[in-house]
């Protein structure tokens, strides 16, 4: 009767270490909405976080870890035509709980091109009624980001949301490619682009020994590309979840044994 009791307490143990060292996908997850502010002083602040859903169901549909209805931040930018540089700073992110993170992020295009945000006529919509755009009518640009402030040597898992745009009537997405840095070496080059397009896509990567993943977005072959926002979410490791089960289960079935 003392090793039963004995194994129920450390199986008890077992679970709580199990739900401490599974967090809440919720935890893990950090939204960025771009968003115009309308101002016209380029001054591209983080606004007050917003809370928000309804958009998620494409990227839980890829991934669980993104299945939750969440506090979104709100990166603001401005309209900056073309030949003038982008450079957003938002350096203080919160979780999808609204609890402060570690986590920033950076933003910033070359002189050669053109990046906005427009308002356009969906307010259902608060993820994609509202976006960066890239434009390039006659010379390459691109936009470079950072997120710094992660777990180092960590997986994550992105979704990159793509944008509405209205033509003569008709809604359609504005696709863009983006380079993001995989294996955490910070280098962009050895890396194939993720093609986003309808509502966005799936990405992992994992971060470098100090925190940080960077990327770079890039123009479609027509030359624009509209991006919305983006989440962010800790992947669990898997190999401490199946200790830790691995040893549930074997105390479970040794309890049961000895009841019999």
């Amino acid at each position: 009767m003392f090793r039963v009791k004995l194994v129920s307490v450390v199986a008890g143990v077992l679970v709580s270490a199990l739900l401490v060292s599974c967090p809440v996908a919720q935890a893990n997850l950090i939204s960025v909405d771009f968003q115009w502010d309308g101002d016209g002083n380029h001054d591209f602040q983080q606004a007050a976080p917003r809370y928000f859903t309804g958009v998620e169901a494409s990227a839980a549909a890829a991934n669980p870890l993104f299945a939750a209805a969440n506090v979104w931040n709100y990166a603001e930018t401005d309209v900056a035509y073309t030949y003038l540089t982008y450079s957003g700073s938002y350096p203080s992110l919160v979780d999808s709980t609204g609890a402060a993170t570690s986590v920033g992020l950076s933003v910033v295009g070359a002189d050669s091109g053109g990046y906005y945000s427009y308002n356009s006529k969906w307010p259902g919509d608060d993820l994609r009624n509202d976006y960066l755009m890239l434009l390039s009518p006659n010379t390459a640009t691109s936009l470079l980001w950072d997120l710094s402030g992660l777990s180092p040597n960590a997986p994550y898992a992105f979704y990159f949301y793509n944008t509405k745009v209205d033509v003569n009537g008709i809604d359609i997405s504005a696709p863009f490619n983006m380079l993001v840095d995989t294996n955490g070496d910070g280098d962009l080059g050895d890396e194939t682009a993720y093609h986003v397009s309808g509502d966005g896509i799936l990405a992992t990567a994992v971060s470098d020994a100090n925190g940080v993943i960077c990327g770079e977005m890039l123009p479609h072959t027509d030359g624009a590309g509209g991006w919305s926002g983006f989440q962010i979410a800790l992947v669990p490791e898997p190999s401490t979840l199946a200790l830790l089960a691995t040893g549930l289960i074997g105390l479970l079935c040794y309890a049961w044994r000895k009841r019999k």
